[in-house]
């Protein structure tokens, strides 16, 4: 074997999907990605040999090698690839050389690679004619995705077209694979992984499961099958011009038709289906072959939009939000029980690949045949278009199908379905997506795919391959295991043949598993030995027939044969109760300790030492993590413990966390005197007393609809857990706003964090504020939140706004003569003397502004209604001003400033002038929070009272970048509304952003991410200076 670094490296998250995936049986080579290119023209075979061992050579990737130690995974790189496998076959003898080519390339591609030892790729030349060659290449999914594979195809030509025209190879293009799996096993500490959580979060509410062609139930094995259609240049480019007019892709134009297509046929009004997603961020990913691909669920609501121009722009806004977001990928978010039925990455499937530009070999004319692009468990259709030549262009339609699931002919029919919509769409791209669903004649009853049993010779076959548990010891060992699973994934449901992770069951849950049945049997399982037995009753079977012993274990249930407790049988998840400890924080280190020294075999670990260098490792926490629940009863987050790089720092974090673990552990549960103690506080599981006063029930009755809206559940406890009803830290400041609006207090986010119960806030509430009863005792209403509230908000304006905050309004009157412009405020002044009112004036100031500006001119400045009065009678006021304008329209430019120009308190007149200005700013505030900005940026902007400690503030990039986009953007929407129509818009520093938002280059949504975001990157930096130097001119 060639040398190899001294460095192992976790998986990526989309190798690691891939993984798991084969360890739950998948067939490997359903993962041997195979297409070919086809030349026409004369191939120099050995040119190409050449370019391809070079490219093979310059992409790390394929020096990966794979090594696996009891379920743990790892890669390393060596120090070369392995030699080319590269052949060629003459089929020019063969009576029909084309097919005798698909049975070629389909053995290329079912032949087993060996990725673990290196062998990563294979190519193959096939020679058809004279001038016909096929370069049929298999790569694994491992290292290789889709845009890889074009990536290398692009390197291969051009070392092809060098060494044709015996010129200087151009410099490689390729980045490092490296570099990427670096980057990815150290993104979930940083601040990137919390936006991207806090989006998919929001993204996939409510979760739903991936919508299915077929009702049949996934078996273990899965049969793959496929058929292309091909879409000819002149219908792609009748798809291309329509789609362009409609304003959207031709991806997003199939997209649209397969998402209708999808919805007609299971009569679901809103589908949803699974779409790969790029994952490569910037220019240096997007030039490194490797694996970044991940999959995503996507859904649609189909009676929300009229047309497919509609749809398809909604699917594509969609799709660019979650590219921003892709690095987070479906095996985190699971781990972090996000989209549990929407990432079982089972369902309809949805791909797509566009090459604008042709694959440029030097005298050949080149096009891709797709012989394998993936696994399908349901029906998969794979959009690739490419161009052929500068003038040509095709595409190909890849139908893919669990052949177990759904026969062909039914894909058949499904496709035909497909090509009429389409036809439908190139003739009419402007009907209601009713009217295309009417076309759709086929659902899932009519082709028979909604009974329970396809074929019913396979499934009953493979139902009797599942073993019968009969002895009492195996019954035992079910429900022991069952026990563990219903805990870890949260079903009380599971049956002893269900599938564990169409259950739920995710790669992150299953070191947890492993080590609870590890200590349940009283041996060692690895990982891929509950991969290999995904079933209840089929591990099992597996644990009675490997270890026969364990018979004996489970007999004794936990007792010696004398019958006594035996202390060294700790029975897995199903421990019930923690034996007591004492209640000091040396006893809570020691017990750490020995977890660690357990999972480590080390026991020799200090208190302080650094467990990461000691061996620890990202898999072995969430067995810390459900040792700790077991031990102590709190829930620690996995990244809570990850930060805890000591057994010292762990122990403070707990005791920290959980100030009443000590009393927890002292009393375990009771008083002195041994009666159950009812307001024992058990980590975050707090049970707090009774409300006991009516004022303290009405307290917890608004805490409860607070939390019931916001958490959209109306059966929340007064005890119940709120981080396990579904809080999360997004919620906490709009909680601080309501409790603040309905009792008048002024409580902190870590105030409103630390209570875990509505009655523990309740309490903290009437302990911490005893005499705010007597201060809102009227407060309280059944109004819902927020903007519906009666409650009025102390920031928005009491009255009818004036212009300024000084009283001060402004009277705009324009004519085309001056006659008529004495007429006009003439009648404006015997209008106000009528009807003198406040309101009657900002009325006035408020049509005139917004009315058509003419040549002749006149601006009344006014406080009241008599000193407009007097200005509109008296042409030689001081508080009014006469113009006519002649020649040329003057013209406006707004100049948005950058940073250096925010001040507390700039928003504060323009809040106070005008309700839509201040709804904006609510509103962007609000979204700011959303985005993961600072929370009270609100406050700096309509501070009333700067303090120098706002100013210091405000100066920070993660504040002023924001703060300054969000009045600028109100000052400028205002003054339009107000007639000021701008010429032209310029901006410096991130007055860019806003000048690019309002010329629509943007919307203010992405504008304003992309500031807040701006602004976090940039205060995360090191400081810097700047010298400036006078020089003549």
């Amino acid at each position: 074997m060639a040398g190899k670094d001294k460095d192992h490296y976790p998986l990526t998250s989309p190798q690691a999907a891939i993984w798991l995936d084969l360890a739950k049986g998948r067939d490997p080579v359903q993962y041997n990605i195979c297409n070919v290119i086809e030349f026409g023209g004369k191939l120099d075979i050995d040119l190409l040999h050449r370019a391809i061992v070079q490219c093979d050579g310059e992409n790390d990737a394929l020096r990966l090698h794979f090594s696996s130690h009891q379920g743990e995974v790892t890669q390393f790189f060596v120090d070369e690839c392995r030699p080319t496998d590269f052949g060629v076959i003459d089929l020019r003898s063969e009576d029909d050389p084309e097919a005798a080519a698909f049975v070629e390339a389909k053995a290329l591609q079912t032949r087993p690679l060996a990725f673990e030892v290196g062998e990563n790729c294979r190519h193959q030349v096939l020679q058809l004619s004279e001038d016909l060659f096929w370069w049929v290449r298999v790569y694994h999914h491992l290292v290789c995705d889709g845009y890889a594979g074009h990536l290398i195809a692009e390197r291969t030509a051009s070392i092809y077209n060098a060494l044709s025209a015996k010129t200087d190879i151009p410099e490689c293009p390729f980045y490092s694979y490296r570099a990427f799996v670096k980057a990815d096993a150290a993104y979930s500490d940083g601040p990137a992984y919390q936006n991207d959580l806090v989006y998919w979060r929001e993204r996939l509410t409510p979760d739903r499961p991936p919508s299915t062609f077929s009702a049949h139930p996934v078996g273990e094995a899965q049969k793959s099958a496929q058929f292309t259609d091909t879409l000819d240049d002149a219908t792609l480019k009748s798809l291309q011009s329509v789609s362009r007019a409609c304003g959207m892709s031709a991806t997003a134009m199939t997209t649209s038709i397969f998402a209708i297509l999808l919805g007609r046929i299971t009569h679901q009004n809103h589908p949803v289906w699974n779409m790969p997603m790029l994952n490569r961020l910037g220019k240096a990913e997007r030039n490194t072959p490797g694996t970044f691909t991940c999959v995503a669920p996507y859904d649609t609501n189909l009676s929300e939009h009229k047309s497919i121009s509609e749809l398809g722009k909604n699917i594509f806004a969609t799709s660019r939000r979650d590219v921003r977001h892709a690095r987070i990928t479906p095996l985190r978010l699971r781990m972090a029980s996000i989209g549990a039925k929407s990432l079982s990455a089972s369902g309809a499937n949805f791909n797509s690949l566009d090459s604008a530009t042709p694959i440029a070999f030097s005298g050949l004319l080149t096009r891709r045949i797709n012989i394998q692009v993936g696994p399908a468990n349901d029906l998969s259709l794979a959009f690739f278009s490419e161009a052929i030549s500068p003038t040509q262009s095709r595409a190909e339609l890849i139908w893919q199908f669990d052949a177990n699931r759904i026969d062909e002919p039914a894909v058949r029919q499904i496709a035909d379905q497909f090509e009429q919509l389409l036809k439908a769409v190139l003739a009419n791209p402007d009907q209601d997506i009713a009217a295309l669903g009417n076309l759709v004649a086929i659902d899932q009853e009519s082709l028979g795919l909604n009974e329970n049993t396809p074929n019913s010779e396979n499934l009953s076959a493979s139902l009797h391959e599942i073993p019968i548990l009969v002895s009492e010891d195996e019954k035992q060992l079910a429900t022991d295991i069952t026990r563990i699973w219903t805990r870890l994934i949260q079903n009380d449901d599971i049956e002893l043949d269900d599938n564990l992770i169409e259950a739920g069951a995710h790669s992150l849950l299953l070191p947890r598993a492993q080590y609870a049945l590890s200590r349940l049997v009283g041996h060692d399982l690895s990982l891929l030995e509950i991969f290999e037995h995904p079933t209840i009753n089929g591990l099992t079977r597996y644990i009675c027939d490997t270890f026969p012993n364990v018979k004996v274990t489970l007999a004794n249930h936990g007792q010696d044969l004398d019958g006594a407790p035996n202390t060294n049988t700790v029975v897995g998840m199903h421990q019930s109760t923690p034996e007591p400890i004492a209640q000091d924080r040396q006893q809570i280190v020691a017990e750490i300790t020995r977890i660690w020294a357990v999972l480590l075999e080390n026991d020799h670990i200090g208190p302080n030492e650094n467990l990461i260098e000691a061996g620890s490792h990202s898999l072995l926490l969430p067995r810390v993590q459900y040792e700790l629940s077991e031990l102590f009863g709190i829930d620690m987050s996995l990244l809570e413990i990850a930060e805890c790089a000591s057994i010292n720092a762990l122990a403070d974090r707990i005791c920290d966390t959980f100030p009443n673990l000590k009393m927890t552990l002292a009393n375990n549960g009771q008083d002195l005197d041994g009666a159950p103690d009812t307001n024992t506080v058990v980590g975050m599981h707090q049970s707090t007393p009774e409300p006991i006063a009516q004022d303290r029930q009405q307290i917890v009755a608004e805490i409860t609809r607070i939390w019931a809206v916001l958490l959209e559940n109306d059966h929340i406890g007064p005890n119940e857990n709120l981080i396990e009803a579904g809080s999360h830290s997004l919620l906490l400041p709009r909680v601080q706003y309501e409790l603040s609006k309905l009792f008048g207090i002024d409580i902190s986010l870590l105030e409103i964090a630390e209570c875990a119960s509505i009655n523990a806030l309740a309490d903290h509430i009437c302990e911490t504020f005893p005499n705010f009863k007597t201060v809102h005792e009227n407060a309280i209403t059944d109004a819902p939140l927020s903007e519906e509230t009666s409650t009025p908000d102390p920031y928005l304006p009491k009255e009818i706004p004036v212009i300024w905050p000084n009283g001060l309004h402004i009277l705009q009157f324009s004519a085309p003569t001056r006659s008529e412009l004495d007429e006009i405020t003439a009648h404006a002044s015997a209008q106000l003397s009528y009807d003198g009112s406040a309101n009657h004036l900002s009325l006035l100031a408020t049509e005139l502004a917004v009315a058509e500006p003419h040549s002749e001119r006149a601006v009344i400045l006014a406080h009241d209604t008599a000193s407009a009065i007097d200005a509109l009678t008296s042409s030689h006021s001081p508080m009014r001003i006469d113009a006519s304008l002649s020649g040329d329209p003057i013209e406006t430019f707004l100049l948005f400033p950058g940073q250096g120009s925010q001040r507390p308190g700039m928003a504060r007149a323009l809040f106070d002038a005008d309700p839509e200005s201040a709804e904006l700013i609510n509103r962007a505030c609000k979204e700011v929070i959303g985005f993961s900005g600072p929370i009270d940026l609100r406050d700096l902007l309509l501070s009333t009272a700067p303090m120098p400690a706002e100013t210091e503030q405000l100066a920070n990039t993660d504040y002023a970048q924001p703060a300054l986009f969000i009045f600028e953007y109100a000052l400028a929407t205002w003054l339009m509304r107000y007639g000021v129509t701008p010429s032209g818009l310029a901006g410096h520093s991130i007055g860019e952003y806003v000048a690019a938002c309002i010329a629509g280059v943007m919307s203010f949504e992405d504008a304003l991410r992309l500031v807040v975001m701006r602004g976090k990157l940039m205060h995360q930096t090191a400081p810097g200076a700047m010298y400036a130097l006078s020089m003549p001119e």
